[in-house]
Parts: C-alpha cells; sequence; structure tokens
C-alpha cells in the first residue's frame, strides 16, 4: 500500500475526501475478510492473512482526513474488540435482524464504540459514502 502525505487541514478543506490509501486498505481488509469468512474451515488462513496484515498495518498508519475515514478504522478495532461472529457483520456492513440487540447486549464499552462508529457514519457526507467508503446509513 502506497503512503499518503496529507497537508495540514485538507479535512475541513473538503469534508468530503477521505485519504485513498486508508480507503483502499479498508477496502482490501475487507475483501479478504469476507473471504476468509466465506472459505472452507480446512483451508488455510495463511493466504487472507498475507493480504490483512498488511491491509491492518496501513489502516493503523494512514491517518483518516474525514469522520467515514474515522469510522473505517473503529469498524476494524470493533471487530477485534469484540471478537463474536455477530461483529463481524460489522466490518462487511451486514445487519442481520438481530445485530442491534447483539449491540445492547455486548458490554458498556463495545456498545459505546459501535455508537461512536454510528454517529461518525452520520456526520459524514453522502457523496462520500456514494463513492463507495461503505457504511451503515441508517441511524
Amino acid at each position: 500500500m502506497a503512503e499518503t502525505t496529507l497537508q495540514p487541514g485538507c479535512a475541513q478543506a473538503n469534508p468530503t475526501i477521505e485519504n485513498p490509501a486508508l480507503v483502499e486498505a479498508f477496502s482490501t481488509y475487507r475483501t479478504a475478510f469476507a473471504a476468509l469468512r466465506a472459505a472452507d474451515l480446512n483451508a488455510s488462513e495463511a493466504p487472507f492473512y498475507a493480504v490483512m496484515d498488511p491491509a491492518d498495518a496501513a489502516l493503523r498508519d494512514q491517518p483518516a482526513v474525514t469522520p467515514a475515514g474515522v469510522a473505517m478504522k473503529l469498524k476494524r478495532v470493533f471487530v477485534s474488540f469484540v471478537g463474536e461472529s455477530w461483529s463481524d457483520d460489522a466490518l462487511l456492513d451486514q445487519r442481520p435482524a438481530n445485530f442491534d440487540a447483539k449491540v445492547r447486549a455486548s458490554d458498556l464499552y463495545q456498545e459505546m464504540l459501535w455508537r461512536a462508529i454510528e454517529d461518525l457514519e452520520r456526520m459524514s457526507p453522502p457523496p462520500l459514502f456514494a463513492a463507495g467508503v461503505p457504511a451503515n446509513r441508517e441511524g
């Protein structure tokens, strides 16, 4: 993943443009994660992690410049922090009927993290999401 240097204040100048390297890292991670989730249980996980680990490093290292970018990073954290199969749905923007009930039944910090992600997504202008940045746009 290419490293991107952003000018200070660029988020304020144009709040609809996220760091392209961050968007690419998030998309790459999600694609590999979805493939791993769908893979045969006996399949080796190594090829998936060969893609996901560098994407994780880029997610860690690339600065977010919009609320949506912060939400992308936090969704990735949420999956590992919660560590349940239902929390994987958050990263893939899949919301089964019981998703909100699972969030409410999780511990206080897990729920607060998820609600902060939702807040960040609500703050993000729709054109950012229309451009392919995945998000749950329901409030």
